[in-house]
């Protein structure tokens, strides 16, 4: 698979770290990111504190590899934080790399550990795929078939996709225009089929876009940003409403992801949603982002903490 490759984040708020017996452990909910399952797992071993990275792709027939450099973080409330770097390479023989040896336990519970909760966090970044592949189309829209029962063309980053002028233009009021009003009306190549480029648009995210408005379950944690970002550019707020439903209900992202999205998107259901389900400050530390510009969700995780603590 070809990058560029989005980064990704694992969080997981261990509880009960005092109860901790060598040979325990806990992990984040996994998580797919480019198409490979990931974890992030903490356990305790010969009293210390072990951090992993675990990929659990199971292909077993094929060779495959991803190098991958990551930041692996011990988070405690008050801003504090133990955090290493890393890199390595994942293959059939190596399933899970990381930190061995963060730290001792004792140092954990004494220094990160507050009401017997402490946050671990790991941010990835994938530098290189192969021997991976890319998931097959739910749906194509280039084939013989999809040419015959269509009425207009598109073309995105030379690829060609038949379509049907009334489904996109129920879905979006962009295409509405485009198609029945005064945008553009361009004669294609394809028996005088009305054929029209879209600029600023990925091919790939484009293709999953259409999935999810012809009724294919095309959304997942993989797919959910590239999705939210074509349905942003050409106004397409049901596509949008599936998306924040599916972050809401079925979604393993992190919180601290979700919230970015809250902020790109204007999600507002889901920020009432998060807000609503924060249990402690430790979750609301491990929802914080130290890149997050939005001041209104900044301000409204610092109120959230100050009402955890009462």
């Amino acid at each position: 698979m070809e990058g560029p490759f989005a980064p990704f984040t694992l969080t997981k708020v261990l509880e009960d770290v005092s109860k901790f017996v060598d040979g325990d452990w806990a992990a984040s909910l996994t998580l797919i990111q480019h198409n490979v399952p990931w974890k992030l797992v903490c356990e305790k071993a010969k009293d210390n504190c072990n951090l992993l990275l675990c990929c659990q792709r199971e292909v077993k027939d094929t060779d495959w590899s991803i190098d991958a450099k990551w930041r692996m973080s011990v988070l405690r409330t008050n801003g504090e934080n133990h955090t290493v770097f890393g890199s390595g390479r994942f293959n059939r023989q190596t399933s899970s790399l990381g930190a061995n040896n963060l730290m001792g336990w004792e140092d954990l519970l004494s220094k990160y550990v507050v009401k017997d909760e402490v946050i671990v966090d790991a941010e990835v970044w994938i530098l290189e795929m192969t021997g991976i592949e890319k998931p097959n189309k739910l749906m194509n829209f280039s084939d013989e078939k999809a040419k015959e029962n269509s009425d207009v063309v598109l073309l995105v980053e030379n690829e060609k996709f038949y379509l049907t002028k009334q489904v996109l233009a129920m879905q979006s009021p962009y295409f509405h225009s485009l198609f029945f009003g005064s945008i553009g009306n361009n004669e294609s190549e394809d028996s005088g089929m009305m054929g029209i480029k879209l600029e600023g648009v990925d091919a790939g995210h484009f293709q999953t876009f259409l999935e999810v408005i012809h009724h294919e379950p095309a959304i997942n944690d993989d797919t959910l940003e590239q999705i939210l970002q074509v349905s942003k550019k050409y106004r397409a707020k049901n596509i949008t409403r599936q998306c924040e439903e599916f972050l809401i209900f079925r979604s393993c992202l992190t919180i601290k992801k979700k919230l970015q999205l809250v902020a790109s998107f204007n999600l507002a259901n889901l920020k009432r949603f998060l807000f609503g389900n924060f249990k402690s400050t430790m979750d609301v530390r491990a929802a914080l982002d130290p890149d997050m510009e939005d001041s209104g969700i900044l301000k409204a995780l610092l109120l959230k903490s100050f009402e955890l603590n009462d």
